[in-house]
Formats: C-alpha cells, sequence, structure tokens
C-alpha cells in the first residue's frame, strides 16, 4: 500500500489525560493551520510567542503588584489614557509612559476592577476588596458603604449608562445599580436578589449588553427591560448551571462575529475546567489534558508540577497576529496556560499551549502579569511583583523571548559538559577549580549544577568568569552560589558540576506527536519531513581546517590548528558524530576522542564546531512503539552551523509500530516546524 501524508502533523493530537499523550502541547509557541485556499487540511506552523520589555514609568508610591489595567478612550480623557489599581494605588497611565497618582484604594491582594461609563465625561469606576471608588471630574473619591444608600462593592461593570455592583452583605446575593448616566449617585431602593439560586455571586460581566452574574455553582442572565422603578430583569429561562471557584478567571473575549464570557468552571459535580457562555449555552473549552493537569496533587505526575487551588486563577483576553487568545494564569501553581479561540474554531480541536519562564534558580513560574490592557497600539502587562517590580507596566513585543524579569522561555538543559572538583573547596569560596572533561567551558556568564539541580534538592549556581584550560584541562570559575537556596552551602567532596544553559526556548520544541492506531494494521513510519533554521545569535565563527585521516587511528594530521582548542567538538567526512578534541599539537596534528575512530582515509576540510548556544543546534528524535511508555534510541541530526540557510531534513525508513509516537527536541534556540512526513500501511500476517 503507498504510503499516506499527514501534513496535519505539526498540530496537536488528540489531547487525553495519558501523560504520554498529553504532552504534545508546545510551551510557548503557538499553533497556526496555514489558510490554504482548497485545502482546510493543509500544513500547520508554530510561531514563538511574545515576550515583554518595560514600558513607562512606575508610579513611585506603588508598594504592590498590578490588579486591574483598562484603556479608555472617551468623554473627557485625551488620547485614551491606561488606568491601573496597583497595590492600593490607583492610577493613570499616558501614551508618553508618564503617570498620575490618583489616589488610595482598599487592597486584599485580588484582582480589582476598573469600568468606564461612556456615556458620562470621564467617570471611571473602581471596585477593589469590597470598596468602590469613581473618578469624576478630576477628584477621586470612595462611596461609603452607609448601610443604607450604598452596600459597598465585591464587583463592578458598567451597562448602558448604569454602574452595576456586587454588593458587600451577608449572603452575597445582591446587586445595586447606580443613577443612570452617574456613577456617584446610588439609593438603597436600586437593589436586587438572585430569583432561582441559593449560591453567593462571584462576578458580573456585561456581554452583548447582557449580564452575566456568576455565582459559585451557577449563574444567571439579565437585561435592561427599560422599566422605570427598575430596570433589570432576569431573561426568561436564562440560569447557568455553571459556577466558578475563581472570581479572577471570568472575562470576555471574541469568539466568530460575537463575544463571549470566558472562566474557570464549578459546579455542584465538580470544578476544575474551563467553560464560556454566549447566550444561554454553556460550552466546555477545556480538554482532559489541560483538567488534569489542573487537577493534579501528585508531585510525581506532570512534571511535578502540583496545582494546590485553582481558586487563585487570573484570565484576561487578547488577540495576537489574528488570534484570539485567553489567557489562564494559576500563581500558585507557577504555571499559565493560553486557549487559542480562533484555531480552535478553525481546525476543530482545543487548542490549548502551557507558557512559562525559568527563574534563576531554575524553577518555572507562571507569566509575572496579572492584568492587561490594549494601549497606545500596544498590549500592556502589569507586573504581579514576582520580577521585584511590582507595578511595572511592560509590552508584549515579538522578538523578545524573555518575561519582564529577563528571563527566558523554556526549561533547563544541560549541555553534556561535566566537571569534577580538584580541590577541597570551603563552604564560603566563590572561586574554585574544576576539571573540564567533554568540551570547553563555555563563555561566561552560564550556569552550574551541583548535586542534581534545585529540582532534585541540588543546588543551581551562576559562573560569572572562567579562565583556562590550563594543565590537565583545569578551568578557574568564579562562581554566585545559593541560586538554588538562601546561603552558600557545603561543597561536597569530589562534586560534579554539569553546565547548563538557559538560552530561551530549549525545551519548547519537547513534543510529542501520538501517531494513528490502526487495529489489525501495522504501520510503517517511511518520512519525516522538518524544516528549521541553523544556527544563529552569536558572534563566534565555526572553523574550518584542513586534515588528513588514517583509516582506525584517531589522530588526525593538521598543518594549521589556529581556532582550535580541547574539548571542540569536530564534524567531517571521516569524523564519526560526536568527535571531540582530546590533544592540540601545535600546527602538527590534532586527537579525537568520544566519536570513535576514523572510517577513511585521505584529507578531509572539517569543521570545529563553536560551542556557544545556538550555534549548532542539533534535533533529536526517538520512536515509540508502545503510544509512549518506551523509547527507542536516540537520533540525532545536526541542523547546521551558524550563517547556513534555512533547510529541509528528511527521515527515512523509521520503522514499523502499531501504537506510534514520535519525540523531539532541539538543542538551541533555533526556529524548527514538523512540516509533514509519510505513514505506510501494512497488513499483518495472519
Amino acid at each position: 500500500m503507498p504510503a499516506e501524508p499527514y501534513p496535519q502533523i505539526a498540530g496537536p493530537s488528540y489531547a487525553t489525560e495519558s501523560f504520554s499523550e498529553a504532552v504534545d502541547a508546545s510551551a510557548n509557541f503557538y499553533f497556526e493551520a496555514n489558510e490554504i485556499p482548497y485545502k482546510p487540511k493543509g500544513p500547520s506552523t508554530l510561531y514563538q510567542r511574545p515576550g515583554s520589555k518595560p514600558f513607562g514609568a512606575i508610579p513611585p508610591v506603588v508598594t504592590g503588584a498590578v490588579r486591574a489595567q483598562l484603556q479608555f478612550d472617551g468623554n473627557g480623557v485625551p488620547d485614551g489614557a491606561m488606568f491601573a489599581v496597583s497595590g492600593s494605588t490607583f492610577w493613570q497611565m499616558d501614551p508618553d509612559g508618564s503617570v498620575t497618582v490618583w489616589g488610595s484604594v482598599a487592597n486584599d491582594g485580588k484582582p480589582a476592577k476598573i469600568d468606564a461609563n461612556a456615556a458620562s465625561v470621564g467617570q471611571i469606576g473602581v471596585s477593589s476588596a469590597g470598596h468602590f471608588y469613581v473618578l469624576s471630574g478630576g477628584v477621586f473619591a470612595e462611596i461609603p458603604n452607609d448601610g443604607i444608600n450604598f452596600f459597598g462593592a465585591r464587583d463592578f461593570s458598567v451597562v448602558d449608562g448604569y454602574g452595576v455592583v456586587l454588593s458587600d452583605t451577608t449572603n452575597n446575593q445582591q446587586f445595586q445599580i447606580s443613577a443612570l448616566n452617574d456613577l456617584t449617585m446610588w439609593a438603597g431602593l436600586d437593589i436586587a436578589l438572585l430569583l432561582g439560586q441559593s449560591d453567593p455571586l462571584q462576578r458580573v460581566i456585561v456581554n452583548i449588553e447582557y449580564l452575566y452574574f456568576i455565582g459559585t455553582r451557577r449563574g444567571e442572565i439579565w437585561y435592561n427591560s427599560g422599566n422605570a422603578l427598575f430596570p433589570f430583569v432576569i431573561e426568561s429561562g436564562a440560569f447557568l448551571e455553571t459556577g466558578t471557584n475563581a472570581p479572577g478567571s471570568v472575562c470576555k473575549a471574541s469568539s466568530g462575529t460575537s463575544t463571549t464570557a470566558y472562566w474557570m468552571g464549578q459546579d455542584a459535580r465538580g470544578a476544575n475546567y474551563a467553560v464560556r457562555a454566549s447566550g444561554l449555552q454553556v460550552d466546555r473549552i477545556s480538554n482532559h489534558a489541560v483538567e488534569a493537569a489542573w487537577s493534579n496533587k501528585d508531585p510525581q505526575r506532570f512534571n511535578g508540577v502540583v496545582y494546590p487551588t485553582t481558586d487563585d486563577c487570573i484570565c484576561y483576553p487578547f488577540t495576537w497576529n489574528g488570534h484570539e487568545m485567553v489567557r489562564f494564569i494559576f500563581p500558585s501553581a507557577g504555571t499559565g496556560w493560553d486557549y487559542d479561540v480562533t484555531e480552535s474554531a478553525r481546525v476543530g480541536f482545543k487548542v490549548w499551549n502551557p507558557i512559562n519562564f525559568t527563574l534563576e534558580n531554575g524553577t518555572q513560574t507562571a507569566p509575572f502579569e496579572r492584568a492587561h490592557a490594549y494601549a497606545f497600539g500596544l498590549h500592556l502587562i502589569g507586573s504581579g511583583g514576582a520580577d521585584g517590580l511590582p507595578g511595572q507596566i511592560y509590552a508584549m513585543d515579538q522578538q523578545t523571548n524573555t518575561d519582564c524579569a529577563g528571563s527566558p522561555f523554556g526549561q533547563l538543559i544541560t549541555t553534556g559538559a561535566t566537571g569534577e572538583l580538584t580541590i577541597n573547596v570551603a563552604p564560603t569560596d566563590t572561586v574554585i577549580m574544576a576539571v573540564q572533561m567533554t568540551i570547553p567551558t563555555p563563555l561566561a556568564p552560564f550556569y552550574l549544577i551541583l548535586g542534581g539541580g534545585p529540582a532534585l534538592g541540588g543546588e543551581l549556581m551562576l559562573c560569572t568568569v572562567a579562565t583556562g584550560p590550563s594543565f590537565g584541562n583545569t578551568y578557574n570559575l568564579t562562581v554566585t552560589r545559593a541560586q538554588g537556596g538562601s546561603g552558600a552551602q557545603a561543597w561536597p567532596s569530589s562534586s560534579i558540576l554539569t553546565v547548563v544553559t538557559l538560552p530561551g526556548f530549549v525545551l519548547t520544541r519537547d513534543r510529542i506527536f501520538r501517531l494513528p492506531f490502526n487495529n489489525g494494521l501495522r504501520v510503517i513510519l517511511d518520512r519525516l519531513e522538518v524544516f528549521g533554521q541553523p544556527g544563529t545569535g552569536v558572534l563566534a565563527a565555526n572553523t574550518l581546517f584542513s586534515a588528513g585521516a588514517t583509516l582506525s587511528s584517531a589522530t588526525y594530521t593538521v598543518a594549521d590548528t589556529t581556532g582550535l582548542t580541547v574539548g571542540q567538538e569536530v564534524t567531517g567526512d571521516c569524523v564519526p558524530p560526536g568527535s571531540t578534541i582530546e590533544t592540540v599539537n601545535i600546527n602538527t596534528s590534532i586527537v579525537l576522542v568520544a566519536g570513535g575512530e576514523s572510517t577513511q582515509t585521505g584529507t578531509f576540510v572539517l569543521k570545529a564546531l563553536d560551542p556557544t548556544a545556538g550555534a549548532n543546534p542539533v534535533l533529536s528524535l526517538r520512536i515509540s512503539r508502545d503510544g509512549g511508555q518506551s523509547w527507542g534510541t536516540e537520533l540525532q541530526i545536526p541542523m547546521g552551523a551558524q550563517g547556513e540557510t534555512y533547510l529541509r531534513w528528511i527521515i527515512n525508513r523509521l520503522g514499523y509500530y502499531r501504537d506510534g509516537a514520535i519525540w523531539l527536541r532541539c538543542t538551541d534556540p533555533v526556529f524548527l516546524c514538523l512540516v509533514g512526513g509519510a505513514l505506510g500501511i501494512r497488513r499483518l500476517a495472519s
């Protein structure tokens, strides 16, 4: 039977709770099915999600995380200023990045809410920690909860010129409306109670001029009927059977040609799933994979990512390059997820992409932002404080591959370089002597793992200066300790140090694709096609040189050894993969190790590879024939050195399977996309 193409392989495979099938999500990338006319199942592409860079100044009195943002274009606000709540401060940012502090608000550390009354001149309302404030006519003041005319505000929205607040009452089932077109005027009779549910209200959000009241287990939809006494009434039969345990997750985003409310779902039967509501219809948008992750309490699963709670989930929508995204951030778990509304509708399956950063101590963390606003033509996000700059505003940037603290996307990855301490070191010493056993010490700064790294209780340290090699390949390293702890720790005797790198995108291409299962058939993986970019972004060049090779010898004659160093990896026609230079005899010869002996004779042009991260990316590939439970031998494919052109690699004859999966990883931060392949089907012998 002829081979069958599967160009859609670059997209997520079916997501399930099974870890071996669910890790196909592409961290820090977003997925896009190419818009090819007359070919709805055309190839797909992965694009880098935006990083962030600072924008504007931090108000001098800000002492806490950004808890809310809003851009307002109308009525008395010049040039569309952005308003924000940071900690206990309410402030305004203008297009030039300058700020104006308006006053203080109550602070409970939870998300606040800002909304604008477009029907009034420059009125901005703020609800925070049960209190309500209004900026009107250049005056910012609290509307006091007197228990007679006003009953506090746990949440707030504006619809049809009315301010709507969730009252801060005993049962939390009451809402109150303001006077028409005036957020400063409230009357004690302008209140209403939920009609069909007994659970407390969590959030109110306006969607297509309807009021969605979301409780802890259920919800209701109200609308403006125009009644003179009290204008809002419940929509007939508009009871939502899904509430939320995470008030900060309720947001509004586009869905096709309309808008839809999104939130973390909870009902009488369970929680930890994501939903959206358009009209009276509530739809589940999460899949088994993300739901299993959000419910995980076992440190042995999902790479040890545990969700102590999802009550602290914060969501915000944004549109990036035509993709409507809803970002779910879980601060207590240190994770984030993007739900791609646009691609989910286009390709027919739910597209979720995990997002994370790596801190200096090697731990993974959620995005630092806690709020978002599209203002001044930029996506502006507010720091939650983990970057050390609470209140800082950042702009999303496609060309940046770090978060607001400079922490790169992805995770730690070892370079394969290890060293061993050669002398006794005092606990407080920061200059150590180590012997390098594989490749030369990378250009400082770089990172070293001592004792397995933070995830295994070890220590991650930063090497700021590296000198050597000297006799016996000994290097002197100046390190900054306590990257994974609170102070200098004892140096174990005969310590092994592993060089690691944080170049960005390290494991973002660490993907598993589930291959089709065919009962009664055996499938051969005939071909994989990978498109990628060779090494970029480094200053040092790869060294070309001529060498004479003798059959079954690891010694190569070299007339000019300029630029060659001990430990440097060498490639070429006669050099086995993975070969490194053990000895350099000046302008005479070099001795290679680790890759075996020469298998050809003659003179060849060889290449000594630059060890800098990004210079010589390698694609690693493994095949599983039992659904991801075990994996075959790793195949390494060099992707080319710096300065070479974009290339396509075709990998043939990868063998048979019945329940297969493909594991791919790229070692360096370069563009890479699996664009297709071919499967052949053979009937099993009877």
